[in-house]
């Protein structure tokens, strides 16, 4: 594999997952965003939307990839040991493997419940509580 199509494949699935995460969150209905526009002050990153300003976590990756080979190289002669074949060939292989880190992180605001839904909760846990 040529580095540019490492490169390009592993952007593309970087990106598809991304999306991936967002169209699943999205139809579970989660308030959590992945990628979302954020704004900066000093080291804190946050979202400001309708809801109020979240705070934004980044979630760091780093993933080892294994790229393993193998090389064959042949040399006639010797008598090869086999139940049903004499002859032969020696086969020398040698293999090769190649460790890349990819090392890339994703903004992310994780769920949060807004104050009216805690308070829906509170409601619901103290009626519980009464009727028993």
């Amino acid at each position: 594999m040529e580095l540019s199509e490492y490169i390009n494949d592993t952007i593309l699935s970087v990106v598809e997952g991304i999306e991936q995460s967002q169209k699943q969150l999205s139809d579970k209905g989660s308030n959590a965003i992945v990628n979302p526009s954020i704004t900066s002050v000093g080291d804190v990153k946050f979202i400001d939307d309708r809801a109020g300003k979240r705070a934004v976590q980044e979630v760091n990756f780093t993933i080892g990839i294994t790229i393993e080979g193998e090389s064959e190289s042949e040399g006639g002669g010797g008598v090869k040991l086999s139940v049903f074949q004499a002859g032969g060939k020696i086969t020398k292989k040698q293999s090769e493997t190649e460790v890349n880190t990819i090392s890339f992180s994703v903004p992310i605001r994780f769920p949060v419940k807004d104050d009216l839904e805690i308070k829906k909760i509170k409601a619901t846990s103290s009626y519980s509580k009464i009727r028993k």
